[in-house]
């Protein structure tokens, strides 16, 4: 069974291994769970120069440019409030909600 009620915490070591493509969507997903539905789960994900951390159809992108080629240690958080993401150990950005997000239970 996993349930992460209202705090997560989800990382990563992410190497992208080549520049984005210059035309067309480039979104490749480090870490994540998603619902068959597809509308319920979490993701770090990586798109063109930036990272993103998706939570239940919330998303946070990093503040901070990423180069391709180079190891990145990538973190997002939920803690009941905020959203934040970080980059090699410092913040790179955070939302904050006005409700908790309502995280499902799964198994």
């Amino acid at each position: 069974k996993f349930d992460f009620a209202t705090n997560l915490t989800i990382e990563a070591w992410v190497r992208v291994p080549s520049p984005p493509s210059p035309i067309g969507p480039d979104r490749r997903t480090a870490v994540g769970q998603r619902h068959p539905d597809g509308g319920n789960g979490f993701a770090l994900e990586f798109v063109p120069h930036f990272f993103i951390f998706e939570l239940i159809g919330g998303a946070l992108s990093s503040s901070t440019s990423v180069s391709p080629v180079r190891w990145t240690h990538l973190t997002g958080t939920y803690n009941g409030a905020f959203f934040r993401i970080y980059l090699n150990g410092r913040n790179s950005g955070d939302w904050g909600l006005a409700a908790p997000v309502p995280l499902p239970k799964t198994s």
